[in-house]
């Protein structure tokens, strides 16, 4: 720590910087890397703390942050406690006892101070705190230590710790990683194997403990002097590798373009637009691995997430090889990812004049050119578009939309970027960079890219960028304010929303076709119900027919020629003339409750197939939300305004974390959003010169 040797004891950077090199967190060529970035950006004016700089560059990991603040705060304590004591201000058992409260605290995930504990135990006043914390931060490490030493030369308790300072020790690391052996000089004996296992159990160290014969080999090499050795190393967990789908083709091909002496974009120097042939291979996955968990010194298992899978999804003209790795194009076209995923590959549709009544909608699966306007209520929906002015249109394509001239009171969605000389009164929805060259009136934007403009003006619009804004003027001194949002997710969280309320409502239809399944399915077991009752009937009277024929047999059989018999004859032919009669009536009843239970049949099929389509489409839905918030995790937001020269008093500005009204104008400034100190979880939107 010689780099740091004109820190002070109060100093939690170099408490941090102290501990993370002590424990092999980061090493010294880091934090001298480290100490010159942050030295350059507070030179051009951006405050950044260690914390912060090891955080967003992914050095450090949060969960190991927390626990190096909780270790800086725990000795800055420890030597603010030394202080107190020297100062006669509290007892020595009550400082322990306060050790001990706030050692509990942090394995409570509770960050609690020592002297924030005596305060609250009226053992210390908040103004004796305070001018503790000032000494310490004016005392190096040497003067710390030589004023403990003369004021616990007489203490009885500091007696028994130096005992202890002469005792051999184990230490582990925060992390739990690593564990040292400690064996300080004028022991006095030699150390021997079994003080060693005792430590190693009393511990519980259970993974990773080195050999008796290498512990032996150590302990021959004390002579007196300090000595000190790895007793065991834990094994970090490998991190599984995600699947992952590369594309051999350009997706995010366009250029800014240039503005022509008639005032529109020339969109022909936009870059090489992609082209492929047929048989193409133009994206392939490379399968995730999954990583291997693995053990702290303590035998804890340190898990790792598993990989996770990115699908190959091939859309129109393409198709997916047969080891289902690659994606290969089946017809020419210019190739496409959308933000879902898919690859597609798409012709060309040319419009030589507007889109008007004479062409009608638009509904083109691939690029769509317009060589004229779209005209007021047409819609396009297609896969790229290119035209030369939108009055009043709609527009949802899963690529970019490109418009030389002007967009006025339309609507846009965008699976890519919307570039356009001006807007007005128009709503835009994009995933990609919306570029406006001019002015920007009385709109609302929501990109999860970039809004950009160096010569654009916007008036009395909102306009939220995911990836930050850069314009030439926000706002007049005459317009109602503009409302502008950066570093924030307002466009995925506005898809995600209709989505989901396009879910509730299949889900409400779905409910509906299951009810009349279920009252179908009710009527045709009471149908099926009233043909067994026939069907029972219809045996009865076969059963009473055959009784009666035989009863005629018999009589016929006596040669009973009486009127009596006559009777009887007759009687029995009526029973016979109706048993047929109501087995007719049955066998009809019968045909009209099967033709019944048919038609019930089909309508059940019906609703079932339609139930399977609404449970289908509420699967797609959420898978469609799954990969927007996959996407939007990978985009990462930038808070931040660029005005390069006017942004108007009024102005309602909102990063992730805050809010602010401009209340004076300024001029050629950047707004960003930055916490308010290493440790504060306030932020504050910061007004910068560029």
């Amino acid at each position: 720590m010689n780099d740091f040797s004109e820190k002070t004891q109060g100093d939690m950077s170099f408490i941090l910087a102290e501990i993370a090199l002590e424990n092999r967190i980061i090493t010294q060529s880091v934090l001298k890397k480290a100490l010159s970035d942050i030295q350059i950006a507070s030179s051009k004016g951006t405050a950044l703390s260690l914390v912060e700089y090891l955080l967003e560059r992914n050095i450090v990991d949060k969960l190991t942050m927390t626990r190096l603040l909780a270790a800086s705060i725990r000795t800055i304590d420890k030597r603010f406690a030394v202080l107190a004591a020297r100062h006669h201000l509290v007892p020595e058992v009550d400082l322990v006892k306060a050790l001990d409260v706030q050692k509990q605290a942090f394995k409570e995930g509770i960050l609690k101070s020592v002297g924030d504990i005596l305060i609250s135990e009226g053992l210390l006043t908040a103004e004796q705190r305070n001018r503790l914390m000032e000494k310490l931060r004016g005392l190096s490490y040497d003067e710390l230590m030589t004023h403990e030493a003369h004021d616990t030369k007489h203490s009885e308790a500091h007696k028994k710790e130096n005992d202890l300072k002469r005792r051999i020790s184990l230490i582990v690391t925060n992390n739990g990683m690593r564990a040292d052996i400690h064996i300080p000089g004028g022991l006095g004996r030699n150390p021997e194997l079994s003080e060693i296992k005792a430590l190693i159990k009393d511990q519980g160290l259970q993974f990773g403990v080195i050999g008796d014969q290498d512990i032996e080999n150590h302990l021959a090499k004390y002579g007196g002097e300090p000595l000190g050795f790895v007793i065991a190393f834990g094994i970090h967990s490998i991190p599984s590798r995600d699947a992952v789908v590369r594309i051999f083709f350009i997706n995010d091909y366009l250029n800014p373009g240039k503005i022509t002496d008639h005032g529109t974009i020339d969109f022909k120097d936009r870059g090489a637009v992609p082209f492929v042939k047929a048989g193409v291979v133009l994206a392939e996955k490379i399968p995730g691995i999954d990583g291997k968990t693995g053990s702290d010194v303590f035998g804890n298992p340190i898990p790792v997430e598993q990989a996770n899978d990115q699908p190959l999804k091939s859309g129109p003209g393409t198709e997916i090889s047969e080891n289902g790795l690659k994606i290969v194009s089946t017809m020419d076209g210019q190739p496409l990812m959308t933000v879902h995923g898919e690859v597609t590959v798409m012709k060309e549709l040319h419009i030589p004049g507007d889109v008007d009544y004479t062409t009608g909608n638009i509904i083109f699966n691939g690029s769509i050119i317009v060589k004229g306007s779209i005209n007021p209520g047409f819609i396009i929906k297609g896969g790229n578009l290119t035209a030369k002015d939108v009055n009043g249109g709609e527009i949802d394509v899963v690529g970019n939309i490109e418009v030389s001239g002007g967009i006025i009171n339309s609507v846009l969605r965008a699976g890519g970027g919307v570039h356009a000389m001006h807007m007005a009164g128009t709503k835009v929805d994009a995933y990609g960079d919306v570029l406006v060259k001019k002015a920007v009136i009385d709109c609302k934007i929501r990109t999860s890219g970039h809004f950009a403009g160096d010569g654009v003006h916007v008036i009395s619009s909102l306009v939220s960028a995911k990836k930050g804004i850069t314009a030439k003027q926000i706002g007049s001194d005459v317009s109602r304010p503009c409302t502008i949002r950066s570093g924030i997710s307002d466009h995925t969280e506005k898809k995600i929303r209709y989505f989901k309320e396009e879910i509730e409502e299949k889900k409400v239809e779905l409910e509906k076709e299951q009810k009349r399944k279920e009252e179908y399915t009710a009527t045709q077991k009471q149908l099926h119900k009233k043909i067994m009752d026939l069907v029972q009937a219809e045996d009865r009277l076969g059963q009473q027919k055959r009784a009666l024929e035989t009863q005629m047999k018999n009589i016929d059989c006596s040669g009973e020629l009486s009127e009596h018999g006559q009777k009887q004859r007759q009687l029995l032919r009526e029973g016979l003339l109706f048993c047929e009669n109501e087995a007719g009536r049955i066998t009809q009843k019968n045909e009209e409750y099967f033709k019944q239970q048919d038609v019930l049949t089909d309508y059940i099929l019906e609703l079932q197939n339609q139930c399977e389509i609404y449970v289908h489409e509420i699967e797609k839905l959420n898978e469609k939300i799954k990969e927007i918030k996959t996407w939007d995790k990978k985009t990462p937001p930038l808070s931040q305004v660029k005005v390069l020269r006017e942004i108007f008093s009024g102005t309602i500005i909102n990063g992730p974390n805050t809010m602010m009204i401009l209340k004076d104008t300024c001029k050629n400034v950047t707004l960003r959003e930055v916490r308010r100190s290493d440790f504060d979880s306030e932020w504050e939107m910061k007004i910068e010169p560029n």
